[in-house]
This record gives C-alpha cells, sequence and structure tokens, in this order.
C-alpha cells in the first residue's frame, strides 16, 4: 500500500495538464485581450485622422472652389497644361491667348500677367490722357485762329464791299475803253497766233538741225574712233617691258635656262613668248609697219624652278631658221613679281579651228601662272564680272558673232546681247586706258601653244577628212568622203622602230657658245 502510493497515478497526470491548460489559455486570453486594447486605440487614432483628412479635403475643395469661382472657370478637373477642358489648360490658355505669349513660349504665373497687363492699361492711360490734353491745345489755337479769321473775313467783305462800288464806278466810266482795249486784244492774239506759227516752224527746223547735227557727230565719232584704231594698227605703241632673257640653251633636249626664279614668285607652267634682241617693241601686234608679233621667235614653258633668279624651260615653239639663243627677250601679260595680273575677255575662242570652244583651256592656262579674267562674256551672253578697272592688263577680244550671218531669232537675240556687252566693254576700256588686243596676238604674247585634239573612237564625233579624196573622171558623182580611219603601214610601230636614231651631235651653228 505503502510503495503504491509513492507513483505518480492518473490523478497527477490529469491534475498536471488541467494546471498547464488553465496557465496557457491564461496567457493566450491576456495576449488577445492586450492586441484587442491596442488595435481599439489604432482604430481610434484612425479614426480621429481620417476626420482630420476629410475636413483638409473639404477645406481644400472649397479654397479650389473659390479659386475656380474667382477664375470664372467651371471645369471639374484641376488637370494640367496638357489636358484640354482643365482648371489649369483653361488658365494657360487665357494667359497665352488675352497676355500676347508667343506659342511655345515660357508662361508666367496668372499674377505676372495682370501686373503686365495692368501696366500695359497704365501706359494706354496716359497716352490717352496726354492725347486729350494734345486735343485740347489744338481746339484752343483752332479757337485763336477761328476768331483771327473771323475778324480777317470781316475787313475782308468791308474791303469787298467797297470795292464791288468802285468796280461798278470804274465800270461804268471804262465801258468805252474796255471795247477799245478787246479789239486790240483780238488783233495782238491773231498776231501772236502768226508768230506763233512761224516760231513752231522755226523749232521744227532748227530740230531736224539738231538732230542731224547729233546724227553727223556719232558718224564722226565712229569715223574718229576708226582712224584711230587703223592709227593704233600702224603705229602699235607698247609700253611692256621684257620679263627676263635667256641665259643659256640645249637645243639638242630642247630645254632653255632664265634668268628669273623662285625669288620672283615664278611658277611652274608659266609660258613665255621669246623675242629676237632687235626687236620692234615687246607686246606689240601685227602692225603694218612690221614688227610685233613677228618679232617672236617661238615659246617657252617653265618646267623647274631652280634658284633665286633661274628657271628651266622646255620649247613650244621655236624656228630652226632662227633659233633661241642667249640674251633673247623672254615676255608674258599672265606674270609679274609679286603680282596677279587680271584680264577681261570677249568672243568665241577656237584656237586650233576645230569649231569647239577652247574656253576652259585659255582660262586654265592663264590661272597655272597665276592671273585670271575680272570680266568675261560666256558663250551663252552671260557677262561676269564688275567691269573693266585700271587694274586690268589687255581686253583681249575674240571671234565676235555676226546677226546677219543666222536667220534663228534666238541666235539673233544672243549675237545682239554679246555685241552690247562688247560695246559696253569697249567703252570701258577706253575710259581706264586699258589695251584692246586680239586674241591671236595675246596668244603669241603668252607663248601658248594649241593642243592637239585627238580622235577617240566611240565618242560620237565623226572622223571626216578636210578635203576628202578626189573624183577620179570628170563630172562624176561624188561619195561618201569619209576617212575609213586606217592609217598607212609606214606610220604603224615596226616602221617606226626602223626609223635611223640622232647622234645627238649639232650643228656648231646652234651652239650656245658661239
Amino acid at each position: 500500500m505503502a510503495s503504491s502510493s509513492g507513483k505518480p497515478t492518473a490523478v497527477h497526470f490529469s491534475l498536471i495538464f488541467f494546471v498547464m491548460t488553465t496557465i496557457i489559455a491564461s496567457v493566450i486570453a491576456y495576449l488577445m485581450f492586450k492586441e484587442y486594447d491596442e488595435t481599439s486605440i489604432r482604430l481610434a487614432k484612425a479614426s480621429e485622422e481620417l476626420k482630420t483628412q476629410k475636413k483638409v479635403a473639404l477645406d481644400r475643395d472649397d479654397d479650389i472652389q473659390a479659386i475656380k469661382k474667382r477664375l470664372g472657370i467651371s471645369f471639374e478637373e484641376v488637370g494640367n497644361e496638357e489636358t484640354p477642358n482643365t482648371v489649369i489648360w483653361q488658365v494657360a490658355d487665357d494667359t497665352q491667348k488675352y497676355g500676347g505669349y508667343p506659342q511655345g513660349a515660357q508662361l508666367p504665373t496668372v499674377h505676372d500677367t495682370l501686373i503686365e497687363l495692368r501696366r500695359q492699361l497704365d501706359q494706354l492711360q496716359g497716352d490717352y490722357n496726354k492725347a486729350i490734353a494734345d486735343l485740347k491745345t489744338r481746339d484752343a489755337e483752332y479757337l485763336a485762329l477761328d476768331g483771327t479769321y473771323n475778324g480777317r473775313e470781316n475787313v475782308a467783305k468791308q474791303a469787298q464791299a467797297n470795292a464791288e462800288k468802285l468796280r461798278d464806278t470804274v465800270q461804268n466810266t471804262q465801258k468805252e475803253r474796255l471795247d477799245v482795249a478787246d479789239t486790240l486784244y483780238r488783233e495782238i492774239v491773231a498776231e501772236l497766233a502768226a508768230e506763233k506759227a512761224d516760231h513752231q516752224q522755226d523749232n521744227d527746223r532748227g530740230d531736224k538741225q539738231i538732230a542731224a547735227l547729233k546724227q553727223e557727230s556719232k558718224d564722226l565719232i565712229v569715223i574718229n574712233q576708226r582712224f584711230q584704231e587703223k592709227l593704233d594698227e600702224m603705229e602699235r605703241v607698247s609700253f611692256e617691258i621684257s620679263d627676263g632673257e635667256i641665259r643659256w640653251v640645249d637645243h639638242v633636249s630642247r630645254l632653255v635656262w632664265i634668268n628669273v626664279g623662285s625669288d620672283d614668285r615664278l611658277t611652274k607652267r608659266t609660258t613665255f613668248s621669246v623675242y629676237k634682241k632687235a626687236h620692234h617693241g615687246i607686246g606689240r601686234g601685227r602692225g603694218a609697219n612690221g614688227g610685233g608679233a613677228e618679232d617672236i621667235k617661238g615659246s617657252i614653258e617653265v618646267t623647274r624652278i631652280i634658284g633665286p633668279h633661274l628657271a628651266e624651260a622646255r620649247l613650244l615653239n621655236s624656228d630652226i631658221y632662227e633659233p633661241m639663243a642667249p640674251g633673247d627677250p623672254i615676255y608674258t601679260p599672265l606674270w609679274s613679281p609679286g603680282r596677279s595680273e587680271v584680264f577681261s575677255i570677249i568672243g568665241f575662242i577656237d584656237v586650233d579651228g576645230d569649231g569647239r570652244s577652247d574656253r576652259e583651256l585659255i582660262t586654265e592656262h592663264i590661272k597655272a601662272a597665276g592671273a585670271r579674267f575680272d570680266n568675261e562674256v560666256l558663250d551663252d551672253g552671260t557677262m561676269i564680272g564688275d567691269g573693266i578697272t585700271v587694274q586690268t592688263k589687255f581686253f583681249v577680244v575674240a571671234e565676235l558673232p555676226d546677226p546677219s550671218t543666222t536667220a534663228d531669232a534666238d541666235e539673233k537675240k544672243l549675237y545682239g546681247t554679246i555685241l552690247k556687252h562688247f560695246s559696253g566693254m569697249q567703252k570701258q576700256a577706253r575710259q581706264q586706258a586699258v589695251r584692246k588686243v586680239s586674241l591671236g596676238d595675246f596668244l603669241s604674247y603668252i607663248g601658248y601653244k594649241p593642243q592637239r585634239r585627238l580622235y577617240r573612237p566611240g565618242d560620237g564625233t565623226p572622223f571626216k577628212l578636210k578635203s576628202g579624196s578626189h573624183s577620179t573622171a570628170t563630172d562624176e558623182s561624188i561619195g561618201n568622203r569619209e576617212s575609213s580611219g586606217q592609217t598607212s603601214g609606214a606610220y604603224s610601230r615596226s616602221k617606226r622602230l626602223k626609223q635611223p636614231k640622232s647622234s645627238g651631235q649639232t650643228s656648231k651653228v646652234f651652239r650656245g657658245g658661239r
């Protein structure tokens, strides 16, 4: 009995379980009650905050409604400037529209806009008040003038009344005299008309004589110009001087050396004409007394600048009967030490006689020497340049068109335009003392050598002989005289290779040391 009472029994376990369950339930109940109190407190606090926020929202809505009422805008949404039919959008639109701001500009506030409009209104009001004051001043001046005028008008009326009385008296006493004067007047008018008719006839005769004298003067001017041109052709006075001279000649290699170089600012590809030592003047045309271009031995082109006053050039043209020699003067109008020369040109430029314009060739040639055209009339009649000046060295005249050679209306108009430009440029050249030279003389002066235009198959250009083949019989019909383009076998490569070579020895006549 005693041993069984010392061990735990089911009652003991039940009691322990009950106590533990009671403790756990108590703890859970305590925690739940505590959480309930905290939740109640938070709920009460949230309710108060919600009431406060509702009050703030209602106050803000009242404020917004008051602002909308003050602005006069009834849209529900406040919105923004990009959302149409909202309060902010309407405010921005009214500010831009009535404030006078451009589209896309940064808009100021409504307050600033109202201040600016008020400033403008005050300014307009000031201008209006000033205008009213000026108007009152003008009214006062007008009233003063009106009073003065009325006084003078009364005096004038009185004087008029007195004059009318005097007129009636004089009219009654002088009627007979007026009749006599009227008769005399009629006679004078008749005599004046007769004299006027005679005077008109004299004027007509004088106008005809003046017109005839003007025409005669024009004819004399033209004749004088022609005589002057003929005199210039005969005399060919030139103030040009040589640009240097040849120092040495190698006829084998066809090279010469001249006494101008880098210090003279000479450029490669510059061409010179070479004159005889006993020339009649540098830069003269083909005059009636000889000389001029006939004094030119040939032409050279600078290929290498060697020293300050030394350059190498190749022969472009030369005469085997009168070869170039040391001491021969050289000249070109294209180049001057330290100066860029300019020229004016008009007319169709064809230097090789093939009927096609060589304007680009000539232009590039003078540009290579550092010169240029300051005035140029193109083949389509376009005038480039501001007119001939004292800086222009030569007025170069190429082939001018003849309107009588064409029946086409457009061509006649073009020819007339070119000739009109020529007349104006010739007058400018005369006024500026610029010398007029022909294209042939100009090319001779600059030592230009026309480049041979080669035939290239397939370019569409017919290759025809100038004369063509001759008929073998009298009255034989003329057939196709176009060249076949075939050359003789004598000019083939195999034939050329068999040609004898030069020994390199030249005659003592052409040696520079003689």
